[in-house]
């Protein structure tokens, strides 16, 4: 399977420190994207596998944790912050190993997962998407569930609330069309209590807009 990892920038996931498996992203533009990312899924080990510098990042001894969803966005993260050094990237947000490792960090988190569209889902007949806003209330609630004691706080809903003239998805993304370092500790904000608040929200905004 390690043949799938060819022409890819390679990141070692570790947990503990010991490497348990790899994770490749593509560096092919005409890459297909169902074959962009790929990792041994712990379907076919029977292992989960570890995070992004998530070991190193945990013992810092640090005030704050950025989290993000990807390699790639961790490390554009790491050069473009201005204040906030201290990345792991949780290669799978549904990753319980991850949570557990986590909620033992001793200062405060910092998610900063994808900012999704919404998208009008013609055979379910709803809207769909939106799948970083979603988990990034589901990781808070697992944290808590493992017994995290610090704060956990949303970057992306923040900065995306707090710069409305640009479009942002990710990291990467934003870098590609702003080349502009971000501040993360300026773009922070509590994440709502449920999805359901969350939406509601949403509502309460667009209405102020329309007003």
């Amino acid at each position: 399977p390690y043949s799938l990892l060819e022409d890819k920038v390679v990141f070692p996931l570790e947990i503990h420190k010991v490497i348990n498996s790899f994770y490749g992203r593509s560096v092919l533009p005409q890459c297909p994207k169902h074959l962009r990312h790929r990792k041994l899924r712990s379907k076919e080990t029977r292992m989960r596998h570890g995070g992004v510098n998530i070991s190193w990042a945990t013992e810092s001894g640090a005030p704050y944790l950025l989290a993000v969803e990807a390699p790639l966005n961790m490390s554009t993260m790491m050069q473009i912050t201005t204040d906030v050094k201290n990345i792991t990237a949780v290669v799978g947000v549904n990753n319980p190993l991850l949570v557990e490792f986590l909620s033992s960090y001793g200062g405060d988190i910092i998610l900063g997962l994808d900012n999704d569209s919404k998208k009008w889902n013609e055979k379910l007949k709803k809207d769909v998407g939106e799948t970083g806003q979603k988990n990034t209330i589901i990781f808070r609630d697992r944290l808590k569930d493992y017994g995290f004691k610090g704060n956990v706080y949303d970057f992306t809903g923040a900065f995306v609330e707090n710069n409305p003239g640009i479009v942002y998805n990710d990291p990467n993304q934003y870098w590609t069309d702003y080349r502009k370092p971000i501040s993360v500790l300026d773009n922070l904000q509590e994440i709502p209590e449920s999805w359901e608040k969350y939406l509601e929200l949403q509502e309460e905004k667009l209405l102020r807009q329309g007003a």
